[in-house]
């Protein structure tokens, strides 16, 4: 993770090229983007507390490291959990990066899905889920379907 004294210079693969330096890049955004992810999905809970005055939600470190291939080649990360001492508040399960997911789903992949749902059936929003995740609410198909004619 970059520090305040971090310099370009100090990164992990220097002289290793652009390739590295992406890779990087995605790794320092993904973690960044995770620790907003959690940080938001306990924010509800922030006032909630136990019987005895524990918050009910807490940080609990990172599930295991794993490695998920990416256009820019294989990335390293380290998902966060939660723990609740409530068993009605569910654990956080991250949008991002969501159980045993292996690989990114390159556009390549998506394409057929996006064509064989989308043009055929005339509903893009489970092809459009798959690719992005959940969808705002005033997404719909027919918001999208005059594209397919031009």
């Amino acid at each position: 993770m970059l520090t305040e004294t971090s310099s370009i210079l100090e990164l992990p693969g220097k002289g290793a090229g652009f390739e590295a330096l992406a890779r990087f890049a995605a790794q320092q955004l993904i973690a960044l983007a995770m620790g907003a992810e959690i940080s938001a999905s306990m924010e509800p809970y922030r006032q909630i507390k136990t019987a005895d005055g524990k918050a009910a939600v807490v940080r609990n470190g990172y599930l295991p490291e794993r490695t998920i291939s990416s256009t820019v080649g294989p990335l390293t990360v380290k998902v966060p959990r939660n723990r609740s001492l409530m068993p009605t508040i569910k654990p956080f399960v991250s949008a991002l990066i969501p159980k045993y997911m292996k690989q990114t789903l390159h556009i390549e992949e998506a394409l057929p899905l996006i064509y064989l749902c989308g043009l055929s059936d005339i509903d893009f929003i489970p092809a459009f889920e798959q690719l992005f995740g959940e969808l705002p609410a005033d997404f719909s198909s027919a918001s999208i379907t005059p594209v397919k004619y031009l």
